[in-house]
């Protein structure tokens, strides 16, 4: 049995499905909470999904808790602050950069950053850890990183960092992750920038023109 009072889970949830019995909704570990506050998710997340998200159905009992948004959220400006600060440290252009974790407890901010040498098959991945506006860059092995683009078809397209600075997109826009790609599926192929947040579609911005083209004005 586990109790937890008054505690502050602060971007951290409860528990997930490895509590679980084997393939039963019964719990290995039985919890219970009493009073305390839970900080997590994006401002305009529904309540139910916040609580469902932080692992309210793994909870035995209940009791006093209160929910709101994680203070501590990244956004545009935070990532376009580790692709300023780690790009001179990192081979390759930068094709995406994501939020890992958030400079908490005397811990830096994580994030994960992946360029692309304008010719291999598959991105190079780096480690970035942020504190008090300093990068740590370490090389990561073994991540997958996204699709790349193919030869040839990033020529003329201005920096990561300078497209989502020319969009015009507020720099305190909640952005977990961006990801530059190119669209195959019409006859000219289109090279986009896409902010995610929560891993959701939040704006596309076309990397040729620097302006957003969805959601649409």
């Amino acid at each position: 049995m586990a109790r937890f009072s008054r505690c502050r889970f602060l971007g951290s949830p409860l528990a997930d499905s490895r509590v679980r019995r084997g393939e039963t909704t019964e719990n290995e570990v039985e919890i219970h909470v009493a009073g305390g506050d839970v900080l997590l998710g994006a401002k305009d997340l529904p309540d139910e999904e916040r609580r469902r998200n932080w692992g309210v159905a793994y909870a035995a009992s209940l009791e006093g808790v209160t929910f709101g948004p994680d203070p501590d959220r990244p956004t545009l400006g935070s990532l376009l602050a580790v692709l300023d600060a780690a790009q001179p440290l990192a081979e390759g252009l930068p094709v995406s950069v994501s939020f890992v974790s958030a400079e908490r407890l005397g811990q830096p901010a994580s994030f994960l950053l992946c360029t692309w040498d304008g010719k291999s098959d598959r991105p190079s991945a780096y480690a970035v850890r942020m504190q008090r506006g300093h990068a740590t860059v370490t090389r990561e092995r073994g991540s997958p990183g996204p699709r790349v683009p193919m030869a040839g078809e990033l020529d003329g397209i201005a920096p990561l960092s300078e497209i989502l600075r020319r969009a015009e997109i507020p720099s305190t826009t909640e952005t977990g992750e961006i990801q530059l790609s190119v669209d195959r599926r019409t006859e000219k192929k289109a090279v986009q920038v896409t902010l995610l947040r929560d891993r959701r579609r939040a704006f596309i911005v076309d990397a040729l023109t620097n302006t957003v083209t969805w959601p649409s004005k």
